[in-house]
């Protein structure tokens, strides 16, 4: 199971929109990293409203 870093319930393995969101930091050679995890409508409803207007996002992209 994984856990939705947004609303912080459960996610199934078996959720085909569920999505991986990796973060690291470009400065180093071998850059710290964390990997998180959120359903697609999470993705939708609270990551892509905070992105700049030119940033293209399309979260129905993930969906199967």
């Amino acid at each position: 199971m994984y856990q939705c870093c947004f609303c912080g319930e459960s996610i199934s393995r078996k959720d085909a929109g569920a999505v991986s969101i990796g973060i690291w930091t470009i400065q180093r050679k071998d850059p710290p990293g964390q990997n998180m995890f959120a359903h697609n409508r999470c993705l939708a409803e609270k990551f892509g409203p905070t992105l700049h207007p030119s940033v293209p996002f399309d979260a129905e992209a993930f969906l199967d």
